[in-house]
């Protein structure tokens, strides 16, 4: 009767877990969310509709034009095999008529509540104690760092993840405690699907080692540890190295070297341990110094003959599908939803084969609900073309065009978030554009020549390379002529105010001398113009 009580309370907990996640389906409808999903929704039809071989070797022309993309070798495929392994079972097997976007939507609810199973066996096995695991189980369900990265429509790696991260953990302890190599071989197998999923595989192959570690330096060592480590690196190891956008980064890549050095140590340790049991305690004693001595000397070696480099990536914060504001004026929530008439208006009045310039923030977007052509997305594979794509945005017209003609640029798309006080917008990101293309083009792109005493300034006292920017007339082309409302001028509508960076823009007519305004979203959040290449 306890055993039952249980399990009803765990999948009553499941159900809540699975209906919390479905707030967006009930407002917005069955919709794919934010930016990264948009892709992961393309390349899951990909992936139904013609197969696996098919997709590993996918070229896709319609993302970082002119170069493309080798898309199979180049993500992770198991949140795509997931979505497309419970539409196929559904359809096939059930015959419960579903589409490839249904069940993209529903995905990371439905892992959610797989999640809380997890979660309580986890705790159950670390703890002894039913109620706790309950609670856990609970907390985990309702936690809002979760939720806001499994909702329905999220289709991201993290709703496939957090369960075999925490699955994994489970079958990881279990391991340890019985000593059982199924079970290790198990938690291998478990994360082979989370390095098929996420990037953030590297914290279980790190986590459980430091585990080994401190286990071993806090004299926990026990053949059971021997054993569930032993079974589960190597396996683990080789399973990591069959995902292909992984490979043999799994062996040498630095964010492994922790596994691969407590695997080597736990063998030494095991080796000592049973050394000492075949030899004379003095004789083992001189030997362990001189081993120690020898290590130490070699490490030595090692740190003064390596010569290392370290790359590390900018992560720019992005926003939403739809922008949402309380209005100054009638405290009321506005929702914006510029991004999809901006991709609608793409998709009807400019040509199929149409190439379109913008940054990489937007590129997955773009060729999913537009199907238009990009130059950069999302993937961010190549600095070079970025910052290209940054030098354009930094120019003057003139210096921009000839870029614009080499590289086939039909529209300029810009992200302007003055009129409704939309954070993160282009002129935001200014900074880092004016970084990154620096970085390439030095003599072109000049980040001093943009700032007044060491800071972007946009407003009357704006420097000549800021306020002749591509970047800067493109987003202010007749802005001056637009009504929003300032809190430092009272409720009165204000001409010309940027209620995102809090000023008021220079009464002045901006000229474009080789571009053409070809559309403006309803709240100005969008802003795209025309190449004229005459």
């Amino acid at each position: 009767m306890q055993t039952l009580t249980t399990w009803a309370l765990l999948a009553l907990i499941c159900v809540l877990s699975f209906a919390i996640r479905l707030f967006p389906v009930v407002i917005w409808g069955s919709v794919i969310h934010e930016f990264d999903p948009q892709f992961n929704f393309r390349v899951t039809k990909f992936l139904a509709q013609n197969g696996a071989y098919e997709l590993l070797d996918w070229f896709d022309d319609r993302a970082w034009y002119p170069l493309g993309r080798i898309v199979g070798t180049t993500v992770y495929p198991g949140l795509m095999a997931a979505a497309t392994a419970i539409q196929w079972i559904l359809e096939q097997v059930l015959r419960m008529p579903i589409s490839v976007r249904d069940a993209c939507v529903f995905l990371a609810p439905l892992f959610a509540a797989l999640a809380c199973i997890a979660q309580f066996l986890l705790t159950k096995e670390a703890t002894g104690n039913t109620p706790t695991a309950l609670l856990s189980a609970t907390l985990l369900s309702v936690s809002p760092a979760y939720i806001s990265r499994s909702t329905a429509g999220s289709f991201d790696n993290e709703g496939v993840a957090i369960f075999l991260l925490i699955f994994t953990f489970f079958l990881w302890v279990r391991a340890v405690r019985t000593g059982a190599m199924l079970w290790a071989a198990l938690a291998a197998v478990s994360y082979f699907g989370m390095a098929l999923s996420w990037g953030g595989y590297v914290f279980i192959i790190n986590i459980i080692p430091i585990h080994v570690l401190v286990s071993l330096l806090s004299g926990n060592y026990s053949a059971r540890l021997y054993v569930a480590y032993s079974t589960f690196y190597p396996l683990a190891t080789f399973g990591a190295m069959q995902v292909p956008f992984i490979g043999f980064n799994a062996v040498l890549k630095g964010e492994s070297a922790g596994s691969h050095g407590v695997f080597a140590l736990l063998q030494a340790y095991a080796f000592l341990q049973w050394l000492s049991t075949q030899i004379p305690k003095a004789d083992f004693a001189r030997l362990l110094r001189a081993c120690l001595s020898a290590g130490v000397a070699f490490m030595l070696l090692v740190i003064h003959s390596r010569h290392s480099t370290n790359i590390a990536k900018k992560v720019y914060s992005s926003t939403s599908l739809v922008f949402e504001k309380m209005n100054a004026t009638t405290k009321h929530k506005e929702l914006h939803d510029d991004y999809r008439e901006a991709f609608a208006w793409l998709r009807q009045n400019t040509p199929g084969d149409a190439k379109i310039l913008s940054w990489w923030d937007y590129g997955y977007q773009i060729t999913t609900l537009a199907n238009r052509t990009v130059l950069v997305d999302n993937n961010t594979w190549n600095n070079t073309h970025i910052a290209t794509v940054g030098r354009v945005m930094t120019s003057r017209e003139e210096d921009a065009l000839p870029i614009l003609r080499s590289l086939d640029v039909d529209y300029v798309f810009v992200l302007f978030g003055g009129k409704v006080g939309m954070p993160g917008d282009d002129l935001d990101k200014l900074p880092w554009i004016v970084k990154i293309s620096e970085g390439v083009f030095p003599d072109a792109v000049i980040e001093s020549e943009f700032q007044v005493n060491g800071r972007y300034i946009f407003h009357e006292n704006a420097t000549l390379a800021m306020t002749e920017s591509v970047m800067y007339k493109l987003s202010y082309f007749e802005f001056n002529n637009v009504e929003s409302f300032s809190s430092q001028e009272g409720e009165k509508p204000v001409l010309g105010w940027d209620m995102n960076r809090r000023f008021k823009v220079p009464a002045r007519d901006i000229e474009l001398r080789h571009f053409e305004h070809m559309f403006t979203s309803d709240a100005w959040m969008v802003r795209i113009y025309r190449v004229k290449h005459w």
